[in-house]
């Protein structure tokens, strides 16, 4: 079930954040809506699991993604449990692959 989104919810939500990356990491804490969320790795848009923002089209398999939506209690990925459908409360991302030292993630929710 889709929520439809007016204005007046909207106001808040949207953010960017930035980690650089000091240590292996492929969790990262955000508070977003699955499917409104934009994942950048030094500036280059990476391909989410969920494939369109209506939730009609297949999830893409593991090898196509680069990041999956989910809930976790912290960066080490604790109680993560991935979300594959929108417009679910989300509180982290995890990446399909492990990012370089001083790698630049930009997460932009909306």
């Amino acid at each position: 079930m889709s929520r439809q989104r007016t204005f007046s919810d909207s106001i808040g939500s949207p953010k960017v954040v930035h980690f650089k990356v000091t240590l292996a990491q492929l969790y990262f804490l955000i508070d977003h809506v699955s499917g409104n969320l934009d994942v950048f790795l030094n500036g280059s848009l990476l391909l989410p699991e969920i494939g369109d923002s209506t939730g009609t089209n297949n999830n893409f398999n593991s090898s196509d993604y680069d990041y999956q939506s989910g809930t976790a209690d912290d960066v080490a990925g604790v109680n993560w449990t991935a979300i594959s459908s929108v417009d679910q409360s989300c509180t982290a991302i995890k990446l399909n692959f492990t990012p370089e030292t001083d790698d630049i993630i930009s997460l932009r929710s909306f």
